[in-house]
């Protein structure tokens, strides 16, 4: 029937310009993922409803996987009844000097959102402690193989991970412990492989002391 085809052509192409779009997405993100970034605007995606969307969630994924996390978490567009988180602001600093949230303003649907993220080694390391060193996440090719290889030796020799299982006798401790001890070794791994240490003084890699050059805004 005609309409049945209609609707599986645009459901089949609606897919492929997503695929297209997380890819060409994934393909930016990771080139730029080695500089220090700041990515803020208003997506159609409400990252609030990542546990009911694949497509949201991929979307999430696609970020978090180049090593991006959010900035803002709360709703910031209302209409009637409904509120969506689709203003946002993703940044692969890492910093414990950074403050962000939302402004509660009545000018537009939208609620303006802000980050204060430090440009410099002064601002960017915690004011309390004197220390130029950052930590960035570098989700490279080569790290990605490299955190993959890890993960096949865990599996492999590693028996608290190999020998993990659970069924019917087991009890809730049981399964928490076994799920705590995979989760601390799966992030111990994922640090070793792709959080790197940037010394803001000496680094090549960073761009704080270049003046003409301010925070980069996509």
């Amino acid at each position: 029937n005609r309409s049945s085809d209609l609707s599986s052509g645009i459901n089949a192409e609606s897919q492929s310009v997503l695929f297209s779009f997380f890819l060409q997405l994934s393909t930016f993100l990771e080139r730029i993922s080695s500089t220090p970034t700041v990515i803020m605007g208003d997506f159609n995606f409400d990252v609030l409803k990542h546990h009911h969307s694949t497509k949201v969630q991929k979307y999430i994924d696609t970020f978090m996987c180049s090593g991006f996390f959010p900035l803002i978490n709360k709703p910031t567009h209302f209409k009637g009844d409904s509120s969506t988180c689709i203003d946002q602001i993703w940044t692969n600093i890492v910093s414990e000097n950074m403050t962000s949230g939302i402004i509660c303003s009545s000018v537009s649907a939208h609620l303006p959102v802000f980050a204060v993220i430090p440009t410099t080694a002064e601002t960017l390391a915690n004011p309390e402690c004197n220390n130029s060193i950052i930590q960035v996440h570098n989700i490279s090719v080569k790290n990605i193989d490299k955190f993959q290889t890890k993960l096949q030796d865990m599996y492999s020799n590693d028996p608290s991970i190999a020998n993990m299982s659970i069924n019917s006798l087991s009890t809730g401790d049981d399964a928490l412990a076994q799920f705590e001890n995979f989760y601390t070794k799966l992030q111990d791994s994922y640090k070793e492989c792709f959080l790197e240490n940037v010394d803001l003084n000496g680094s090549t890699r960073n761009f704080f002391y270049k003046p003409w050059i301010t925070v980069k805004m996509t």
